[in-house]
């Protein structure tokens, strides 16, 4: 897979990082395990549930600098979404959870 981009530092919004300390763990290192090929996807230009705007928006800002948003549906299928966030600079990627992206997500 190649990468359209550096993700910079990884980090997870507090709702991710408490709910994989809550569901114990063998389901926290799957978890994971899908995170990061989630972070692979946003990374080689792959955005996810996002519309057709925000794709536009996003492949754009992979040439021409500006912030990358991808969401992601992670366990059990349907049930639960995550956003990827990279800043403009590169210099920070962020896994929000469902009510967080909503701070981080730099409006348009």
């Amino acid at each position: 897979m190649s990468h359209l981009f550096q993700l910079g530092q990884v980090a997870y919004g507090p709702g991710v990082a408490s709910g994989l300390s809550e569901c114990g763990p063998n389901s926290a290192e799957k978890a994971e395990q899908q995170i990061k090929r989630m972070l692979n996807r946003h990374s080689s230009g792959d955005w996810g549930e996002v519309s057709e705007e925000e794709r536009m928006r996003n492949d754009e800002a992979v040439q021409t600098g500006g912030e990358l948003v991808s969401v992601y549906i992670l366990w059990p299928p349907g049930s639960y979404k995550l956003w990827i966030v990279t800043d403009a600079q590169r210099i920070c990627t962020t896994v929000l959870a469902p009510g967080e992206h909503q701070k981080f997500v730099t409006k348009k």
